[in-house]
């Protein structure tokens, strides 16, 4: 957001205000040295680099395993699971201060996210392909599952005590607590078969179709099928 606030800021305005109204040993010096903007034209870019105290921190895990089995030659049989992990947690902080020149300020203040998600997906498959002369034919049928879960928690309070680092909590903020949190499961389960013929590498037909259900759709309609086409 940085540049989109140097687009909207005035150039002819300042970065940062005068010396002579500064003192270095005010507390809220670091974030009052900035001029502010005229009226109407946004927020100082350069102090909006500065007020907030983002620190994000990710973790991402997934594998997968797989069986093979063959079966006549022509026929192979495959199951494979899946599965997945991923978690981020926020610390954001913006600072308090008061600038007596424009009698402006914030009262600082927390918020800790914390978001999870972690999930499974079973395919197994069948398929067939035979050559035979100038004809090819590839065949398949499947069934699916799929689970995932996400949940989140959020908490936010204002007005700390002071800037610095033991001050960055949720419990050193003093006033206006908010809490948020929740989840969401997703399950589906799908069944598909597809089939693909061509005669002398020029001209195929294929067609699928597929039968989902899935927690998403509607209570009355739990289940959808999907059927296509194709000709070259």
């Amino acid at each position: 957001r940085g540049v989109d606030w140097a687009l909207r800021a005035a150039p002819i305005y300042p970065v940062y205000r005068p010396d002579s109204l500064l003192d270095p040993n005010d507390p809220y010096y670091e974030y009052n040295k900035y001029d502010a903007l005229g009226e109407g034209h946004g927020a100082n870019p350069v102090f909006k680099l500065h007020d907030r105290d983002l620190d994000i921190e990710n973790l991402t895990l997934f594998g997968n395993a797989f069986v093979e089995a063959r079966f006549l030659n022509d026929l192979v049989f495959r199951s494979s699971l899946g599965l997945n992990y991923a978690s981020s947690f926020q610390d954001e902080f913006w600072p308090k201060y008061y600038d007596p020149e424009t009698d402006e300020g914030d009262d600082g203040g927390v918020i800790n996210r914390a978001n999870r998600t972690n999930g499974w997906l079973w395919e197994n498959t069948l398929s067939y392909q035979k050559v035979l002369e100038k004809h090819s034919l590839n065949a398949l049928v499947g069934y699916t599952s799929e689970h995932n879960k996400y949940d989140y928690l959020t908490g936010r309070k204002v007005n700390v005590p002071y800037n610095n680092e033991e001050m960055r909590t949720l419990d050193a903020a003093l006033s206006d607590p908010e809490t948020t949190g929740g989840y969401d499961v997703v399950n589906m389960i799908s069944m598909l078969a597809r089939i693909h013929y061509g005669y002398d590498n020029r001209y195929m037909i294929t067609a699928s179709v597929r039968r989902d259900g899935t927690s998403k759709f509607g209570p009355e309609e739990k289940w959808g099928v999907f059927p296509s086409a194709a000709l070259s």
